[in-house]
């Protein structure tokens, strides 16, 4: 479930740190991800809350090939309409955040 930002901790996780690890444990080079700073959120899971953090792709065009070899995939926005309701809300929360909403 997805907190209200009134009940998620206050602990907070520098984005930077979480962006450079990610690249090198994806293989990227550094400066192909970037952190939306502004996003915040926070998920209710059976082991404790979880923070989530935002980040995009530099580029144009996004992984593809990377994506598929860890068994993922890139989607438009009509086909995840069938993702779990949690995922549908942190996509909602970052399309507000992007598009302005």
């Amino acid at each position: 479930m997805l907190m209200d930002e009134e009940d998620a901790p206050m602990l907070a996780i520098h984005p930077a740190a979480v962006i450079q690890q990610t690249q090198q444990k994806l293989g990227l080079r550094k400066g192909e991800l970037e952190a939306e700073g502004e996003y915040h959120a926070c998920v209710d899971v059976a082991g404790g809350p979880v923070n989530i953090l935002l980040a995009r792709f530099t580029s144009i065009d996004p992984p593809f090939e990377l994506a598929q070899a860890l068994q993922g995939e890139f989607v438009d926005l009509p086909q995840a309409r069938d993702l779990p309701q949690v995922e549908l809300e942190l996509l909602r929360k970052a399309y507000e955040l992007i598009i302005g909403g």
